[in-house]
Parts: structure tokens; C-alpha cells; sequence
């Protein structure tokens, strides 16, 4: 998954709930594969199959500069672990 030419990636390729996703220089490291898992019509989910952990905005939250981390895949759709990839 590329942004801006940088990766999405686990943060020094964690594999721990909770562990902070940000982008960096690609470099091909498990942290930074993805697949995507198609939920339905609230969107997609990213799993990183290293660590089996879906990609999640913690808490839901709505705010500006939420860090994104990686999280327990949810059983049922989840606002917060659902994305719209184009």
C-alpha cells in the first residue's frame, strides 16, 4: 500500500495489538505488506498478514491526527477498522 511514494507500515514491523502505522521509505519488510479482506458496503479491511492484525483507528476517534495502529480483526463490521481503498 503506497502513499505519496512511502509505504504503509507497522512501526518497526510489530506485530503487537496496538502497535502505531505510519508510512515510511518502502523496503518490502512484512510490516509493510497488506491484503485487503472485503467486509461489505462499510468498506474494506487491510490485514497484515504478519501479524494477522487489521489496520484500525483506535477508539473510532473522528479527530484530526489520530494514529492509526494495528488491531484485533472485529468479528462484525467496525466503522473504525473499515476503509474505502480506490
Amino acid at each position: 500500500m503506497r502513499i505519496f511514494g512511502k509505504c504503509l507500515a507497522v512501526y518497526n514491523s510489530g506485530t503487537a495489538s496496538g502497535t502505531p502505522v505510519g508510512i515510511s521509505t518502502c523496503n518490502g519488510s512484512g510490516g509493510q505488506l497488506w491484503r485487503m479482506r472485503p467486509e461489505g458496503p462499510i468498506g474494506t479491511e487491510l490485514v497484515n498478514p504478519e501479524s494477522g492484525l487489521c489496520l484500525a483507528d483506535p477508539g473510532d476517534s473522528t479527530a484530526n491526527g489520530t494514529r492509526i495502529a494495528i488491531e484485533s480483526c472485529p468479528a462484525t463490521p467496525d466503522p473504525g477498522a473499515s476503509w474505502h481503498v480506490m
